[in-house]
């Protein structure tokens, strides 16, 4: 697990709080991401500069 985890867990701990990390698929793009993990993707709805 990376120090980020650990610290993630570690800071969750000392609240009390109960968490489970998980393994994602791999995934070629963001749009494939977002679609293995049951989220529909948007477009960005930022303004132009």
């Amino acid at each position: 697990m990376s120090d980020g985890s650990e610290r993630v867990r570690a800071a969750a701990e000392a609240r009390g709080l109960e968490i489970e990390f998980r393994e994602r698929p791999r995934a070629r793009s963001l749009h494939e991401a977002a679609e293995l993990m049951g989220i529909e993707p948007r477009t960005s709805s930022r303004p132009s500069s």
